[in-house]
């Protein structure tokens, strides 16, 4: 298996390193090997630099992050995200955060087209995981994507809003161009609907999709799209697979990495293991978390000190799909369905876990809005770095009583980002334009 893994990368590496530009534009090189078999598909979605990987723009883009000196230093793609320029790109043409999820889309292709040649009879087991494994990675890859270069989905709006090429195929002749967020959407959660029917309930690595992920994602999805009874719905069936949650007041803040890796099988939250893209950004000396986020966190939450090292204010956190993120879904969506009981209860069944014992109040008694308001301060604190702040900003900014105006400062003038701003919405990369697909506005 190693040395198909070695001959699948080497020759899709060669692949990608002639695709930096019109990424869905190339044809592949006819003398490339193609992998046949399904040891051989089992070694490319093994293949954790490619598919456990998350854009991290919208990281910088949102409100987590603060910039102390005008961003002098900083990579001038970064600088322009964080400042919303109207031109990020500039003159760059290698965009990782659109690039690196549209590989895995080529990855989960070949597998998925390749799987159509092969008899699932000779082994229907493995041949299930291995499809329903290469629908997960695609559609992840597509949910990241469309969180970034599409506009925020209104219901109101989406089947005539633009959502993001979406290749169903590795034919790269084959260009599709955007469709519709409706159209995206419904192609997403019936390829995650498949999957979770294909994969076993808990994988046997964290690296590997599983029916808990699959559910997961799905509430994800769901809550992205304001589709509170689905969201509900799914953070339950995932919970009812696993609802472990970490004590933090088991972990030692001391130590250099107080939470159990998630690789193989360690930390007990995650269903999914992915990671950001490496920005330097994020570990840069004029970077620091904002003071806005960190100041929410009251006396006896152990998530301050576990979560940024005490002498350089740097995230430690883990990423990717888990648990801690499903009982938030599962919260909001309870208490916007008007389930109170419900949603009070999951809240508290996750702060207890994340306040010094002893020292947590439980939320009761709260009015609806009260309650929501409440839910979602905690997904701010909880889920740092996930990448799941910049959906949400795009998602509450819809509404006026949840809606949050950005301020940056640089040379003493501000930016200021206003609620529904095109400008959370990223601008396609220059050499993907034409052929029917059209810039985003800015």
């Amino acid at each position: 298996m190693k040395k198909a893994l070695i001959i699948i990368g080497v020759s899709l590496t060669i692949f990608f390193a002639g695709c930096e530009k019109d990424f869905l534009d190339k044809k592949p090189n006819k003398a490339l090997l193609v992998p046949t078999t399904l040891n051989d598909f089992q070694a490319l979605l093994d293949n954790n630099i490619v598919f456990n990987v998350n854009p991290a723009l919208n990281i910088i883009a949102g409100d987590e992050y603060t910039v102390t000196n005008n961003g002098t230093g900083l990579n001038i793609l970064q600088s322009n995200a964080y400042y919303w320029a109207d031109d990020i790109y500039q003159a760059a043409t290698v965009i990782a955060d659109w690039d690196t999820p549209y590989k895995q889309v080529f990855y989960a292709n070949i597998i998925l087209d390749g799987l159509e040649k092969l008899d699932r009879n000779i082994d229907p087991a493995r041949y299930d995981n291995i499809k329903g494994s290469a629908l997960f990675v695609r559609s992840f890859a597509f949910y990241n994507l469309v969180q970034l270069f599409a506009q925020p989905y209104n219901m109101e709006t989406a089947t005539t809003i633009p959502a993001i090429p979406m290749p169903l195929s590795s034919d790269v002749n084959k260009r599709p161009g955007r469709g519709t967020l409706e159209q995206f959407y419904i192609q997403l959660a019936s390829d995650l609907k498949t999957s979770a029917e294909l994969l076993p309930l808990i994988a046997s690595f964290k690296s590997r999709p599983s029916k808990w992920a699959c559910f997961s994602l799905l509430a994800r999805v769901y809550l992205t799209k304001q589709n509170y009874r689905n969201a509900f719905d799914y953070a339950e069936a995932s919970l009812s697979i696993n609802n472990n949650l970490i004590d933090y007041n088991s972990l030692d803040a001391t130590a250099s990495n107080p939470f159990p890796a998630t690789l193989p099988n360690g930390n007990p939250e995650v269903s999914y293991n992915s990671e950001n893209l490496s920005y330097a950004f994020v570990r840069s000396t004029v970077v620091k978390f904002s003071d806005d986020l960190t100041s929410a966190y009251e006396q006896g939450d152990l998530r301050k000190a576990l979560y940024f090292i005490p002498s350089n204010g740097r995230f430690r956190g883990y990423v990717g799909i888990a648990n801690d993120e499903v009982f938030l879904v599962r919260a909001e969506s309870a208490c916007r369905l008007g389930k109170l009981d419900v949603a009070g209860e999951d809240l508290n069944f996750l702060l207890v876990r994340r306040y010094k014992t002893g020292t947590f109040v439980p939320v009761q008694g709260l009015s609806q809005t009260e309650l929501l308001n409440k839910i979602l301060l905690e997904r701010k604190k909880e889920l740092v770095a996930r990448g799941i702040r910049w959906t949400d900003l795009r998602r509450l900014n819809q509404e006026p009583l949840t809606a949050v105006t950005l301020k940056r400062k640089r040379d003493q003038a501000e930016i200021v980002l206003l609620p529904n701003s095109p400008k959370y919405t990223f601008l396609l990369p220059n050499t993907e334009l034409g052929n029917g697909i059209e810039q985003n506005p800015r």
